[in-house]
């Protein structure tokens, strides 16, 4: 097939069929080996007599776990064909365009990864809270996926918000690195927050001049009488970190891939 920004739904959906056949069964395996261990270490807690731990603590720790970690893991990894010879073979030979293979690896790990988990999770809750309650006669906190288990903190659907915005970084990683890419991309992320620290300062010196004296920021940013930092933050800088984070450096990141993407073939 030629080389062009082409795009049709049905080879759209055989790409999908494809991955689904060949990377359901490995990663439901490496989901349900996530599972048994994040067990273990429930029942660790639960034999040193931390049951207040397990019963109330444990989900809010082990959801963003196997959300960032196992998630940010198998997005790292998608890709991991084009570094073997005869697989990559086989895939850049598919009858579709780079467009469509793109397309459809980004809505596979955009979307599918973190439907997964929070689906398989509020499962795994469920059954978790049964077993746990009838063990310790304590009644565990509830799973949900609005709303937040301590005041402060976001809720899960907040978190798999943040994992879309992260997304783009390791899916970028996927296609670039050779082995190791999960490591490698951690690096190339901690570059890109450097990155943005950087940019953050640099609009902030423009936008918010009063803020820094000299080269340093003021202890306490000009905030308005009767007004928090919050709502200096709201009205200031939120939409500039959120437009980054969640448009301009994604968007950025998923059209490099697609030219690496190209190299690949070449």
């Amino acid at each position: 097939m030629e080389h062009k920004l082409e795009f049709n739904l049905k080879r759209i959906g055989l790409l999908l069929k494809n991955d689904l056949n060949n990377y359901t069964k490995p990663l439901l395996m490496t989901l349900g080996g996530a599972y048994v261990l994040i067990s273990l270490f429930a029942l660790l807690f639960l034999i040193t007599g931390d049951e207040h731990f397990v019963s109330h603590e444990f989900h809010p720790t082990f959801f963003p776990f196997l959300l960032f970690g196992l998630g940010l893991f198998l997005v790292s990894v998608s890709f991991r064909e084009l570094n073997r010879d005869s697989d990559r073979l086989f895939y850049l030979s598919l009858p579709a365009s780079r467009l469509e293979k793109h397309l459809t690896r980004t809505l596979l790990t955009l979307i599918g990864i973190p439907l997964l988990i929070s689906i398989s999770y509020l499962i795994y809750a469920f059954i978790f809270n049964l077993i746990v309650s009838n063990m310790t006669g304590n009644e565990s906190s509830s799973f949900s996926l609005f709303n937040s288990h301590f005041p402060n903190d976001p809720s899960p659907i907040i978190l798999v918000t943040i994992f879309m915005g992260i997304h783009s970084i390791f899916f970028l990683g996927a296609i670039t690195f050779r082995k190791l890419e999960f490591f490698k991309t951690i690096i190339f992320g901690f570059g890109i927050l450097l990155f943005l620290l950087a940019i953050g300062y640099i609009l902030l010196r423009i936008l918010i001049p009063d803020l820094f004296d000299g080269m340093s920021m003021v202890s306490t940013p000009p905030i308005e009488p009767g007004k928090g930092f919050k709502d200096w933050y709201a009205n200031n800088a939120e939409w500039i970190f959120k437009t980054l984070f969640f448009l301009i450096i994604p968007i950025t990141l998923w059209l490099v891939g697609y030219f690496k993407l190209t190299e690949k073939e070449v």
